[in-house]
């Protein structure tokens, strides 16, 4: 039986995006194995069913310990002799590719999930990731990238044998689909808001890049004009205690609610009206794909993959300059303009089906099939 093995840095990279690769690669009758630091382990590792490897990677690429890392997956491949290695996350990308140069027999496939050095990133991202990434795309077989920005800089300066967009992680619109207004208000009672309310929504980590904080500044001056605007921020993160600080010395505890880890974001969605993201950096964010099939109009930051999701005054609103004024500027101008929200939000749901699960496995089983 043919074998593959996808490398990743953290095993929730299984279950949270790999699934659409896991089914593919079985229905094309191979035996699918994972490699990562298994330290993460979540009951969620059934839904994937993979054969477990644990190598005990770290997230830091400058920790020592991806020394004794490499060896061990070195260990494994020889072992294994797999006919795939696709790899993920900078440190697994890094690893999973120098272990497979020493195989000239075994196709090496490589996901940037969004590369590190972007326009606007620091000088010392570019010093650090980009000769990285220039050096082993020597040795990737198939590099596949999830936006424009990369994909251009890719084609342009990498030396990969194939490279390829393809169209995010593939999201289950059976599950993120919109509901009518009348269940929209029932499942709002959970929460404590009704029809009246104008609800925005932010799936993310709670951290520096995803810039919560901006988003917070704002509501001040929203519920000044629309004072039944809530704000509600799915995630959890290292900055959870700053932000809840911040919250609360704004007076906005009742109107900005930090809603933790939640496994109902599908529902969190249909009671929502607008979705947003304001992330100093992204790859193809998985949460304004959701929002998409949920239909909901967007407004976020511009910043790469955001600006591969949403076509200003189209199915959403681009916010050129990321401050709590340009913020509260566009999130006041769709509240206002309700024929905009519906067009908008129909708009995205149209949009949507270009991201789904079935188009993401059919580029992904044109690349494994190659």
């Amino acid at each position: 039986m043919k074998k593959v093995l996808i490398v990743s840095t953290v095993s929730r990279q299984f279950y949270l995006f790999e699934q659409v690769n896991i089914r593919v690669l079985r229905e094309l009758g191979y035996e699918v194995h994972g490699a990562a630091n298994f330290d993460d382990r979540s009951e969620r590792l059934k839904e994937v069913n993979i054969i477990e490897h644990h190598i005990p990677f770290q997230r830091s690429p400058f920790s020592v310990a991806n020394f004794k890392a490499y060896r061990e997956l070195l260990k494994l491949v020889e072992k294994e002799k797999f006919d795939i290695i696709h790899c993920h996350a900078p440190v697994g990308g890094v690893l999973g590719r120098l272990v497979g140069m020493k195989f000239p027999n075994t196709k090496v496939i490589y996901t940037a999930h969004g590369f590190h050095f972007y326009k606007g990133a620091s000088i010392l991202n570019w010093l650090l990731f980009y000769p990285v990434e220039k050096i082993l795309s020597k040795y990737t077989d198939q590099l596949i990238v999830i936006n424009h920005e990369d994909f251009a800089l890719a084609n342009s300066k990498f030396k990969m044998k194939k490279l390829d967009l393809v169209s995010g992680i593939g999201v289950n619109y059976n599950k993120f689909t919109p509901v009518s207004i009348q269940k929209k208000v029932e499942k709002r009672t959970h929460l404590s808001l009704t029809d009246r309310d104008s609800v925005l929504i932010y799936v993310g980590e709670l951290s520096k890049r995803k810039n919560q904080m901006v988003l917070i500044e704002s509501m001040v001056d929203v519920l000044k004009k629309h004072p039944n605007t809530y704000l509600l921020l799915v995630g959890r993160g290292s900055l959870k205690s700053e932000y809840k600080e911040k919250i609360s010395n704004l007076g906005l505890s009742e109107h900005v609610r930090l809603l933790g880890y939640r496994d109902d974001i599908a529902e969190l969605m249909q009671i929502s009206d607008i979705a947003l993201s304001s992330s100093l950096q992204e790859g193809l964010p998985v949460n304004l794909m959701e929002a998409m099939g949920t239909g909901l109009p967007l407004i976020v930051s511009n910043c790469r993959g955001n600006s591969d999701l949403v076509e200003n005054q189209v199915n959403g609103m681009i916010v050129s300059e990321n401050t709590k004024e340009d913020w509260t500027k566009a999130i006041c101008e769709l509240l206002d303009a309700p024929q905009c929200l519906e067009r908008y939000g129909q708009s995205s749901l149209e949009k949507s089906t270009m991201y789904s699960e079935e188009t993401v496995m059919k580029e992904m089983h044109e690349i494994y099939n190659r």
